[in-house]
C-alpha cells in the first residue's frame, strides 16, 4: 500500500510536470475544498480540466471516495484527467 508520504511524492512529480509542460495550474487546499477535491485545476482549458492522481490502492475508503468523485465528475460534466500512478505519466502538454 502506498502511504501518504509516497502520495504527496506523486503529486509533487505531477506539478513539476505540468510547470515543466508550461501548463497553467492550481493545486486546491483543503480550506477551499467543495463537493469535490481535485488533486489539481488545469486552468488554460476551457472550461476547466480536473486531474486526479490516483496514488493509493487496495484501500476501501480510498476506492469509495475515488468511485464517487468520478460519478460526480460525469454527472456535472467536468473534464476529467487522470493518472493512476501503476502507470505512466499521461500526456500533460496542451
Amino acid at each position: 500500500m502506498i502511504g501518504h508520504c509516497e502520495t504527496i511524492g506523486h503529486e509533487a512529480r505531477t506539478a513539476d510536470a505540468l510547470t515543466a509542460a508550461g501548463r497553467t495550474f492550481l493545486k486546491p487546499l483543503h480550506y477551499d475544498s467543495g463537493a469535490v477535491f481535485p488533486d489539481f485545476v488545469l486552468l488554460d482549458t476551457t472550461p476547466e480540466t480536473y486531474l486526479e492522481v490516483w496514488g493509493i490502492h487496495d484501500r476501501d475508503d480510498y476506492e469509495t471516495r475515488k468511485r464517487a468523485k468520478q460519478t460526480h465528475y460525469r454527472a456535472t460534466g467536468k473534464t476529467l484527467l487522470k493518472w493512476d500512478v501503476r502507470g505512466p505519466l499521461p500526456d500533460l502538454t496542451r
